[in-house]
Formats: structure tokens, sequence, C-alpha cells
């Protein structure tokens, strides 16, 4: 394939683009920044500079906020109902 200039699409650890990628996932990740590609789950090609097939990736959304734990959680109470 390289003899008819065919390679394919970088993506891991690459900012996503749209003209190259094609989102199929996003999710939080403490690795990679948002809008940095996190996995691969087809690989592209390109004909010289011409695309021919979008590699279909996960993009990281960020790393997300810290959830609280569960001891800081107070539990819901149900509202009061008056007997009449």
């Amino acid at each position: 394939m390289r003899s008819l200039q065919v390679v394919a699409v970088a993506t891991v650890g690459k900012p996503f683009d749209p003209s190259l990628h094609e989102a199929i996932a996003r999710e939080e990740s403490q690795e990679y920044k948002e809008g940095i590609v996190i996995q691969e789950f087809q690989r592209g090609f390109l004909l010289g500079n011409r695309l021919i097939r979008p590699a279909m990736v996960k993009v990281s959304t960020g790393p997300g906020r810290k959830k609280a734990s569960l001891s800081n959680e107070q539990p819901a109470t149900a509202a009061r109902v008056d007997d009449r």
C-alpha cells in the first residue's frame, strides 16, 4: 500500500480532527486533555492528501468532576405529609 501512497490516519494521543476522525464515543480521562483521541476503533486511511476512510475514535472529555465521598452526602428526606 505504501507504493500507492496509502497511509494510516494518526489517532491516539492526537487532537480530534473532524476532517480525519469520526467520533463515535466520548469519555472522561485523567490521562488526556479534552479533545484528544484516546482510543481507535477502526483505522482510517489517506491516499496522498485525500481521505479514503475516516478513523473511528473515542475522544476525551477531560478529567471530569471529582465525586463527593459517600460519607459526606446526607440522605434525602421525604416530604412530611400531614394527616387530616
